[in-house]
């Protein structure tokens, strides 16, 4: 151990009287680190945590219907039903229909990103509220305009209630109708869809009455408006949730023709779901990563031709101290603890940098 703090004493005296060499080294690899750790992070938030927040999220599937054509398409609430009510796969399912929606009374309405969901939305990403409650199960029946509540996101509440939990029975006007809050979703989850931030959290049953279009739409098979969101069984696997949906989806092209026919299903991980942030990003991003790994390969060129530049302007100091009795050990290790420092600089600014 004191040969070691020898050579880190040694080590860091040396580095810091070749400042120009060490600032470029640890620049270089920073730089090299901070982007592969940024465009790690977006991979990580797209593709390894698709739904934070959400509890077990590799057990949640995108449900989505398919056209003759192969072409992927959105559910119609009504498809959305037989699906939850026939497929026994599912330990739950969801309609959901992301939004924009106008907040607020005369001059103080505000947009914000929300979601109209059926009542068991919770139930899939299984997470608990902060204050207050979810959905009841008298809510969650499928009659139109008459379940006027919301549930809000911790943000929301923190921003426009200052995080007072008198906010539970405030009513809120949402696109000029009156709801009720009736509960915050917890602090770190954000909705179904990666990389968006949604707010509020409506039933499905009151589009109607916020579109003002009536209730047509969720009668309308042919309308397909909707995503769909499932929890797996235990023990379910994707490929037989997929077997079962897809029987399903064949006799409703029959039963249903007139609107279904030749029309399929595929249940899918949520990061392969074409409706959501992933479909557009994906590509890209893996572009990115595979320019990053190129990056860091090349920052590694660099640095080791530094290195080795310096190294052959210290011929004279390692001869002298071969001279004087030290082995090529000690000379190699002094060297290493010299690159360890150098590294664990580097990585200190790439955090910075992808900060």
């Amino acid at each position: 151990m004191r040969t070691l703090g020898q050579d880190l004493r040694y080590a860091l005296r040396g580095l810091l009287q070749k400042r120009g060499f060490t600032a470029v080294v640890v620049l270089t690899i920073g730089i090299g680190i901070g982007a592969n750790t940024t465009v790690f992070s977006w991979m990580h938030g797209l593709l390894l945590n698709p739904l934070p927040g959400a509890a077990e999220p590799d057990r949640v599937v995108m449900v989505e219907s398919v056209a003759p054509n192969g072409e992927p398409l959105t559910t119609s609430y009504l498809d959305y039903c037989d699906f939850r009510d026939h497929v026994g796969s599912f330990q739950v399912l969801s309609a959901i229909k992301p939004t924009a929606l106008a907040v607020g009374e005369d001059r103080s309405i505000e947009r914000v990103y929300g979601e109209l969901v059926s009542g068991s939305y919770f139930d899939v990403m299984r997470v608990r509220p902060e204050i207050g409650r979810f959905f009841s199960s008298a809510e969650r029946d499928d009659t139109q305009n008459v379940h006027a509540v919301a549930v809000i996101s911790h943000r929301f509440w923190s921003s426009h209630y200052g995080l007072d939990r008198s906010a539970i029975g405030a009513i809120i006007r949402i696109n000029r109708t009156p709801f009720t809050i009736i509960g915050v979703a917890p602090e770190g989850f954000h909705g179904s869809a990666a990389g968006l931030d949604f707010e509020i959290w409506l039933p499905v049953t009151m589009y109607g009455q916020l579109t003002h279009t009536g209730t047509w739409m969720l009668r309308d098979r042919g309308t397909r408006n909707f995503l769909t969101m499932g929890r797996l069984k235990p023990g379910v696997t994707m490929e037989q949730a997929r077997g079962e949906t897809r029987a399903l989806a064949r006799r409703m092209s029959v039963l249903d023709a007139d609107t279904n026919q030749g029309i399929g299903v595929d249940v899918l991980p949520v990061w392969k779901g074409h409706f959501s942030p992933q479909a557009v990003l994906l590509a890209p991003i893996s572009i990115l990563m595979g320019a990053g790994c190129l990056v860091l390969l090349i920052v590694c060129a660099n640095v080791g031709n530094l290195l080795l530049a310096r190294a052959t302007g210290r011929q004279k100091e390692f001869s002298i101290r071969l001279a004087l009795g030290a082995g090529p050990a000690r000379l190699a290790r002094q060297l290493l603890v010299e690159t360890l420092l150098l590294a664990l600089a580097g990585s200190a600014a790439g955090l910075v940098i992808a900060s």
